[in-house]
């Protein structure tokens, strides 16, 4: 299933465009696409994305739904203030940033300024304006001024889970990463528990199959801070 072509998934913003209007577009183009739920299109083969029509407009951004479902599962509401602590290059803060009508504060926090600085021209194309780039270090710390009403942490993992899109991890990554990625989950964890507000919610994401980057560090975190409870989906 790894070895099959991935199929291209479209995140309509709402706040600029709605799915049957990108779908007749697309399809004037002669691009083949249906709407599947929510705000998810999917094409029917691939595509230069940036040239379809709509894209330099903002009117949507490429995302698969089980990415576009962290964000989601967070549920921001306008007005809050958000943390997504693992941000580039910013597709998950644009989707917090819609979900939340561009009102309020998202602070998308990132370890590698190269990929940091593919957040804000994402942002503008998008028409979004709550959203604030901010380099923090690899363990999460940095200038994180709390407290969020929400934090989102997507993190840093082995991508056992994704490898039909990142191919190149099944050399990239070396025997021990699962491990080593493990333990500094748990700090980016730890660092989000802290500066998340009494009563927020935090989300913890991974691209990663593995136990020990997923169930074990869930189990450690709450070990860690027994005043949060896990809520299942």
């Amino acid at each position: 299933w790894f070895n099959s072509p991935p199929p291209t998934w479209l995140r309509i913003n709402p706040l600029r465009a709605n799915p049957r209007d990108v779908v007749a577009a697309l399809a004037a183009a002669d691009v083949e696409a249906t709407h599947q739920a929510g705000p998810m299109i999917r094409l029917g083969g691939t595509a230069f994305v940036p040239g379809l029509p709509g894209f330099a407009e903002g009117h949507f951004s490429v995302q698969d739904p089980s990415a576009a479902a962290a964000a989601e599962l967070l549920a921001p509401t306008p007005g809050q203030r958000v943390l997504d602590l693992c941000a580039a290059p910013g597709t998950k803060s644009t989707h917090l940033a819609e979900l939340m009508q561009n009102q309020g504060q998202v602070l998308a926090a990132d370890s590698q300024p190269d990929r940091l600085q593919l957040i804000s021209p994402a942002a503008a194309r998008l028409g979004l304006s709550i959203i604030e780039p901010v380099l923090v270090s690899e363990s999460g710390e940095g200038s994180l001024e709390g407290p969020f009403d929400a934090v989102l942490v997507d993190v840093p993992c082995s991508n056992t889970g994704v490898l039909g899109k990142r191919p190149e991890a099944r050399w990239r990554l070396k025997p021990n990463e699962p491990t080593r990625l493990g333990v500094l989950q748990q700090r980016l964890l730890g660092q989000a528990a802290r500066a998340l507000a009494p009563g927020g919610r935090l989300v913890y994401s991974t691209c990663s199959i593995e136990p020990i980057e997923n169930d074990l560090v869930v189990a450690g975190f709450l070990e860690q801070f027994p005043q949060f409870e896990q809520i299942e989906w």
